[in-house]
């Protein structure tokens, strides 16, 4: 009897082990991620992924009246242009690229509460079929594939698709044409954190009328 209580009070602890462990992979696996930088992650843990990450206040905030000061947001380059120089070099797919990751605010009022809320690898055109190959094999078939024909400021026209991956609240779009029709672009999106901005950017607009 006193084996039979032994050995039910390491089954027991077991399985208290375990789940502890596994909501915990769970939570972490919840969202998509690039080379181990999963959406949602916070900047002090990407900071510590990435010690010659540079990074910089406001991104994506030209769109806001100078009066407009904080709105939460950041934006890093994990490898900076000056190592770069240096021949250390930036990839998706093995495709050389420019990857930019976006982080937000989720408490304006205290410090460090910035969650990775985008991230941006801008290629070569030149390089999508293999980036778009090697999401398939990763992946598996796109939840989801718009087509379209855009045009650049020179009046040239292209058609362009985009592939889109869903995760739980999170998003892939691997998009053909971006900016310039020369470029693609992988773009990661927790569109929970993303909501947060837009709203922001609606209630930075109104200050403006506030101040008629």
């Amino acid at each position: 009897m006193r084996l039979f209580f032994v050995c039910m009070k390491c089954w027991l602890m077991a399985l208290l082990a375990v789940q502890l462990v596994f909501p915990a992979i769970s939570c972490a696996d919840d969202s998509f991620g690039l080379k181990g930088d999963r959406l949602k992650m916070t900047l002090s843990e990407f900071k510590d992924r990435h010690a010659d990450a540079i990074c910089s206040d406001e991104s994506d905030a030209s769109f806001l009246s100078p009066s407009v000061l904080h709105i939460g947001l950041i934006n890093c380059r994990a490898i900076p242009s000056h190592l770069k120089r240096r021949g250390v070099k930036e990839t998706v797919a093995n495709v050389p690229a420019t990857i930019t990751y976006y982080f937000i605010s989720t408490e304006m009022e205290k410090f460090d509460t910035h969650l990775l809320r985008k991230i941006v690898a801008s290629f070569d055109h030149l390089g999508y079929s293999r980036v778009r190959g090697a999401m398939g094999e990763k992946y598996g078939p796109a939840d989801g594939i718009e087509r379209k024909r855009i045009q650049n400021m020179m009046g040239v026209s292209v058609k362009s698709e985009k592939h889109i991956w869903n995760k739980g609240d999170s998003q892939i779009r691997l998009v053909e044409h971006v900016d310039r029709l020369n470029r693609s672009a992988l773009i990661f999106l927790e569109l929970g954190l993303e909501s947060i901005i837009h709203q922001r950017k609606s209630s930075a607009g109104n200050q403006d009328t506030e101040d008629l």
